[in-house]
């Protein structure tokens, strides 16, 4: 609590601007190895899929990052044509914002429906358990075969459009920048391929401002209120995403590539933020534990593209809740919360080294069990925590005051 208040407080002042935010590139030029200008591999994250309530919660509050940390998923409206003139199923959850006529039976996209482009591209995975088996119920989202690929006319360049939305990995690789857009099986071929440097947010004025907010509810002596820290923090976290992503040149950054006359360009566009802020779940009211949720929550959507940060803002604030208003974390039957680790396994020291006393007594001292890795012992590395978690509540029961 002093530290905050003498941070706030400080004639120096503190990242409180976009244009103080710690955005780091490392080269613009590369002398030797190309590994020396980018982050990442080009693998990283690749694949992963971003969540059904956490892309809901953004879309509802209409927040821009949601462009910025995941991709446009690859309906769009010359996709949804296709599907219809061959008449195929499209997902129904893309359906739903899809304005149609039929004619003949035959079904033609007039406009998108809802919060309309961009926004319609963005949708998450249910994160029921087993839903990936349960194509009874979850099909739309998982079932491949028989509801996201088409040929051509002739029964060949067989395509597959995946309806969700996934992690925004080239915000984070850099190198080898490969972007295909979605087009119709025969259609043309449209690529952008570039080799280019990496430009990352280390620290901006959004986690500076958000830590004072939560700082400020929990009771710290501070000049501004909790919740034009608040304010602050999630309006600078929008711009700086905006910048980096402009900067890092991600799809549809800019751009719509000529294809789709339905297609929207994903850049911040004015009035963005006001409408935002505008909503109730953005704004810092409510008891001091909801506003505490609140505060905690953006600083995980703050993190979306860093996960060790957001691991520990999890691990800390045992968000998301259980039957939270905003984000809800699932509560599965089959694997209680008590399952899920809260730190590494230690690893079995090696009896051959000279180390092998002092690593055994070091992990004494803190408490820790000492198990191998692929070992099953979920519980332990649940309940022997690392010191900076010990009295952090538990995953899923919100924070503590």
């Amino acid at each position: 609590m002093a530290i905050a208040s003498e941070v706030a407080n400080a004639s120096c002042g503190y990242i409180d601007a976009l244009d103080e935010a710690m955005l780091f590139n490392k080269s613009l030029v590369n002398s030797s190895s190309e590994d020396y200008i980018y982050h990442w591999s080009n693998g990283f994250m690749d694949g992963t899929a971003s969540s059904q309530r956490v892309v809901n919660f953004m879309l509802k509050n209409k927040d821009p990052r949601v462009r910025f940390c995941y991709r446009k998923n690859d309906w769009n409206s010359k996709i949804v044509q296709e599907f219809y003139d061959q008449g195929k199923a499209i997902p129904s959850y893309v359906e739903e914002n899809v304005e149609y006529t039929i004619t003949n039976g035959k079904k033609t996209f007039v406009r998108w429906k809802g919060m309309g482009e961009p926004w319609v591209r963005y949708y998450g995975l249910p994160v029921e358990f087993n839903a990936k088996n349960n194509s009874a119920a979850y099909g739309d989202w998982f079932d491949y075969s028989n509801h996201f690929k088409i040929t051509d006319e002739n029964g060949q360049s067989e395509k597959t459009y995946r309806p969700y939305s996934l992690y925004q990995q080239q915000m984070v690789i850099g190198r080898y920048y490969t972007f295909t857009l979605p087009t119709v099986p025969g259609g043309p071929v449209i690529t952008r391929t570039d080799n280019r440097p990496w430009y990352g947010m280390y620290l901006g004025g959004s986690e500076v401002n958000l830590y004072l907010a939560e700082f400020k509810l929990l009771g710290a002596n501070l000049p501004n209120t909790a919740e034009a820290y608040f304010t602050q923090g999630i309006k600078l976290s929008v711009q700086e995403y905006n910048k980096a992503a402009g900067l890092n040149q991600i799809p549809y950054y800019g751009t719509t590539y000529d294809y789709d006359p339905n297609e929207v360009s994903i850049e911040l566009k004015d009035g963005e933020i006001e409408a935002m802020l505008a909503s109730d779940d953005y704004k810092l009211i409510g008891s001091t534990s909801e506003q505490l949720e609140k505060v905690y929550l953006q600083q995980m959507i703050n993190f979306t593209l860093y996960p060790y940060d957001q691991f520990v803002t999890a691990r800390r604030s045992g968000l998301p809740k259980f039957n939270s208003q905003f984000i809800s974390r699932e509560d599965y039957s089959a694997i209680p919360v008590t399952n899920f680790p809260r730190r590494f396994q230690t690893g079995v020291p090696n009896e051959t080294s000279q180390l092998y006393q002092i690593q055994r007594d070091a992990y004494a001292a803190q408490g820790y069990t000492i198990t191998a890795a692929g070992d099953g012992n979920t519980t332990i590395l649940n309940s022997e925590r690392t010191w900076q978690d010990q009295g952090a509540p538990q995953w899923g029961e919100g924070p503590k005051q």
